[in-house]
């Protein structure tokens, strides 16, 4: 099965789940991929959520087996009515990377990131027949530790990533109508695994198409809103979250063979 087909059938699952979260707040970063497996490598990556949010991100070996990486995501409000869904993240994180075998590695990350999101749509009370619009603002920081597993194969690569990410909101709010209040919800944590695979675009090995499928489900409970129906939004804040994308990865080679991209051989001249 080639690999757009693939990609195909993950976004029609993804799309109708994407749907049903849509009025969630928190928008997940999808987890650092990374195949660098020496010093000097590096990774530039570019790729387009399932949501319409443009996501990209930079991974350096600055010495043997040491990974520093930095990303950041952005989605415009394209102004559709009263439905709005912005964000402006970035990342920032620190690991290593050690071989578990032929062309299979694991890699783990710490980091910490910011963010700032805007959830706006119109919701329809079948009962009452009267529409309402649903607003929530939110900012959050984060702190985030995660481990992956890839393996190389001759045009490319495939693996497993899972992140536990610590949510903090230093601003969690949601208005209807003329009424708004803080949401009562601060703190969470969040399971968010992650599938990868990629396909080279080029004989060195330098350009890539990746494609990923995951998933952000919350840790904490549920909250019983019966005596208390604002409860309700926080729940509202821990509904699961797919993740999906296509993008586009770039690894330069930095220093020399150094950087392991495989290179044609020169035929020799007599």
């Amino acid at each position: 099965m080639k690999f757009a087909t693939i990609y195909r059938s993950v976004i029609a699952y993804a799309t109708p789940l994407l749907l049903a979260t849509s009025c969630t707040v928190y928008a997940p970063m999808q987890p650092t991929i990374s195949t660098i497996s020496g010093q000097g490598q590096a990774e530039i990556s570019g790729s387009v959520q399932v949501s319409g949010r443009v996501e990209g991100g930079v991974t350096y070996s600055p010495l043997p087996n040491l990974l520093v990486m930095a990303a950041g995501t952005f989605r415009p409000d394209f102004g559709r009515d009263s439905t709005i869904s912005t964000t402006r993240q970035w990342e920032a994180g620190v690991g290593g990377y050690v071989p578990l075998g032929h062309r299979w590695q694991l890699t783990g990350l710490v980091g910490y990131g910011h963010a700032n999101t805007h959830k706006a749509y119109a919701e329809l009370d079948v009962i009452s027949g009267w529409s309402s619009l649903e607003n929530y603002q939110a900012r959050y920081s984060k702190t985030f530790g995660q481990l992956s597993i890839t393996r190389e194969f001759g045009r490319g690569s495939f693996g497993a990533a899972y992140r536990l990410s610590r949510i903090s909101f230093d601003e969690l709010n949601y208005a209807s109508g003329t009424s708004r209040y803080p949401v009562a919800l601060r703190r969470m944590t969040r399971h968010e695994p992650l599938l990868f695979a990629r396909v080279s675009l080029d004989a060195y090995n330098r350009w890539q198409l990746q494609g990923t499928m995951g998933l952000s489900v919350a840790a904490d409970a549920k909250q019983d809103v019966t005596n208390n129906p604002e409860l309700y939004q926080a729940n509202h804040t821990l509904l699961p979250i797919p993740m999906a994308s296509l993008g586009v990865v770039f690894r330069p080679q930095l220093f020399g063979k150094n950087n392991g991209a495989h290179k044609p051989e020169t035929p020799r001249r007599n």
